[in-house]
């Protein structure tokens, strides 16, 4: 399996699917109205008394009065067109404490999303701050000026195709974009999974590789790998972790070297394996590399193979590391023995 060099991208706009604050999308349409086009699921569960099925085409103002307590819809629709000053903070009809109001994913004034954050209490009968909700506040207050940098960005490339410069700053958006997923995946831990029942590893494989930047790196998939019942994004996230760990750790340093990745099923015991042919871990090393924070290059988060290990252990799977048959590293996940084996 092989993939273009070309980098991958998103478009700007979009809320992540896994966002846990109430967030909705909206767009100004020739007529000047300010229409709703989604809401996420945490905005649903805000109010689970108030329907918004169907939000589509609803006017964005008379939403708001629905929802809002203490602002009028017309105002934050004023401000999101640059008329006034959009509120620091909304409070929800029925909710005694505000929410921070942010606007993101803006690629132009005319559409976008309003993210609802939920704010951390202060003093001794607060509830503690825990690492995800620290995270989530951080990685708002990063996604927003990163995704008017891309806009504006991609505007450049695409009027300057030749700036080979451009081309390396998008890249490390991206990188930028990782990072920030790295860091609400690590902070999220353990917490419950939401599983499906015989998700099919192979499929969910190719879908990672798919996703991830390779370049002139191949996949070879050995034999399918079995089926399990396993929260599909998650385990998808997984695979990418490994992926992007064996291209851009994984070859001999050679400047022809083009990277080879093996997958497939273990045959000892039920599981999967995914190897390739770089340099390898050293064994004094091996149990190192799945502490955060923890990298063998100067440009590393040490995130990559910790987020595996995390995503994992909350299946109930255990991750090792040994060598491959290429003398490169091979990464095993060896279910336990409760997991049924599959076709």
């Amino acid at each position: 399996m092989t993939k273009d060099s070309s980098e991958n991208t998103s478009e700007v706009a979009i809320v992540p699917a896994d966002h846990t604050d109430p967030a909705l999308g909206y767009v100004t349409e020739e007529s000047g109205e300010t229409v709703v086009t989604t809401v996420n699921e945490s905005f649903r569960d805000a109010r689970p008394d108030r329907s918004v099925t169907g939000p589509s085409g609803q006017p964005l103002a008379l939403l708001l009065d629905r929802w809002l307590a203490d602002a009028a819809g017309s105002e934050i629709v004023a401000a999101l067109t640059g008329e006034a000053p959009l509120p620091d903070t909304v409070t929800f009809d029925g909710e005694s404490r505000p929410r921070l109001l942010q606007q993101t994913g803006a690629q132009r004034e005319s559409a976008g999303h309003l993210v609802f954050i939920k704010i951390p209490v202060a003093g001794a009968d607060a509830t503690p701050v825990t690492p995800e909700a620290l995270a989530q506040v951080v990685s708002h207050d990063l996604r927003n000026p990163l995704d008017v940098a891309k806009a504006h960005l991609r505007a450049s490339v695409d009027a300057h195709p030749e700036d080979d410069h451009l081309e390396t700053v998008l890249a490390s958006h991206d990188r930028m974009e990782q990072i920030i997923n790295d860091v609400l995946t690590l902070a999220r831990g353990e917490r419950a999974l939401d599983r499906d029942k015989d998700v099919d590893l192979t499929a969910v494989l190719s879908d990672a590789w798919e996703s991830v930047a390779t370049a002139d790196a191949s996949l070879t998939i050995v034999d399918d790998l079995p089926v399990a019942d396993a929260d599909q994004r998650r385990l998808e996230r997984l695979f990418e972790n490994l992926l992007r760990n064996s291209i851009e750790h994984g070859t001999t340093g050679e400047p022809a070297a083009e990277p080879t990745v093996r997958a497939g099923r273990l045959e000892q015991t039920r599981g999967f394996y995914l190897a390739d042919d770089g340099p390898g871990i050293p064994v004094t090393e091996r149990a190192a590399v799945f502490e955060a924070g923890y990298s063998r290059t100067d440009n590393g988060t040490g995130l990559g193979l910790a987020i595996v290990e995390r995503i994992a252990t909350a299946h109930g799977w255990a991750v090792s590391i040994t060598e491959s048959k290429a003398g490169g590293a091979r990464v095993e996940v060896h279910f336990q023995d409760s997991e049924e084996e599959q076709p």
